[in-house]
């Protein structure tokens, strides 16, 4: 029984959230930067500080949310990630990419998910596992090479 648990689960990192941290870097380098550039009072410097501030707070949360894992469990009839259940219904496609797995949800505002494998060695057989359900839910699965 022990063996059948483990084939089914598999350790991941959530990469969603991590582009809108890093587009937010970027956004508040380019305030502090332009704080520092452009403005003519007194206020530049402390504003492109506050900034640059800002800008270092958000990279180490995305740090810290790429350091943090979770289970992905595949099993017969749902998917559960980070303790949210997906049904075969909700999941319109499913695409995986050596080392990471996105799938698509039907009309979410939320509609992907993108998740990394935390050990990648362990890709075939999730891609294995995906594929059986897929199979058995009708769900459409691209993998990309």
């Amino acid at each position: 029984m022990e063996h059948a648990m483990t084939r089914r689960e598999f350790d991941v990192r959530d990469l969603g959230i991590g582009w809108y941290l890093t587009a937010g870097f970027c956004a508040f380098m380019l305030m502090s930067l332009s704080a520092s550039l452009f403005i003519q009072s007194d206020v530049r410097y402390p504003l492109a500080i506050i900034f640059a501030a800002l800008a270092v707070v958000l990279q180490l949360i995305r740090l810290v949310g790429l350091a943090k894992t979770g289970k992905l469990i595949v099993d017969d009839e749902k998917l559960i990630c980070y303790s949210r259940e997906l049904k075969p219904g909700e999941i319109d496609k499913i695409t995986l990419a050596y080392g990471t797995l996105s799938i698509k949800r039907k009309n979410r505002r939320w509609s992907y998910i993108h998740l990394s494998l935390k050990r990648t060695e362990e890709f075939e057989r999730l891609r294995d596992r995906i594929a059986e359900f897929a199979g058995k839910h009708n769900i459409t699965v691209e993998i990309v090479k």
